[in-house]
């Protein structure tokens, strides 16, 4: 099982969640300065996320597998096919209906949010990278405890495919992801950087 002393010895970077959480709460906590970097401190963590925009990272957040699908597939984007492709890696969550794509990325992008459903307002995709401000946002990393609606850890996040080689953000979400910067700016503040239900 891969450790967060692991993930610093890589070179991610981390920041402390207390188990349970979706996301760190303490104002100021995706600044530079308040990285986790070192492994000896990353080993001391009883949950983590890795911070983006930060580590040359990304992920394609699926919140609704079925809606994503159907957005993506009208903008040229088979979702099936990213998800079993043999070198995609992912993080895993107890949900189901869901999914997480962690790609390379090494300029990084401001997050954007994909609604949908019959009323327009829920979340189905999030393309999560950094904010708008140039800060980070981060997603919650194996082996930290999954909480569901109610709060209660219903089991941890795993891995599917090696998170030491990631493959880059293919080329087809990159100009989607493009698209939504260009057309859909927002306040630097309005970016989320939490993960809120994966």
């Amino acid at each position: 099982m891969s450790t967060f002393a692991d993930y610093a010895a890589h070179g991610w970077k981390l920041c402390p969640i207390d188990p349970g959480l979706k996301g760190p709460e303490m104002k100021g906590w995706n600044l530079p300065e308040r990285m986790v970097t070192h492994p000896l401190a990353a080993q001391q963590l009883k949950a983590g996320g890795l911070c983006h925009a930060y580590s040359g990272t990304c992920a394609i957040d699926v919140d609704d597998y079925e809606l994503a699908k159907i957005w993506l597939l009208a903008r040229g984007v088979d979702l099936n096919r990213l998800f079993s492709d043999p070198n995609a890696v992912r993080i895993k969550s107890p949900r189901t209906n869901a999914g997480k794509l962690v790609y390379a990325m090494p300029l990084p992008m401001p997050s954007k949010k994909i609604s949908g459903g019959d009323d327009g307002l829920r979340t189905i995709l999030e393309f999560r990278c950094g904010t708008a401000n140039g800060l980070t946002v981060q997603d919650v990393l194996p082996p930290s405890p999954h909480p569901d609606k109610n709060g209660i850890i219903d089991g941890p996040y795993e891995w599917i495919g090696d998170w030491r080689h990631l493959p880059e953000l293919p080329r087809e979400l990159f100009d989607i992801w493009n698209v939504l910067v260009t057309t859909q700016p927002e306040a630097a503040d309005a970016t989320p950087q939490q993960e809120h239900s994966t």
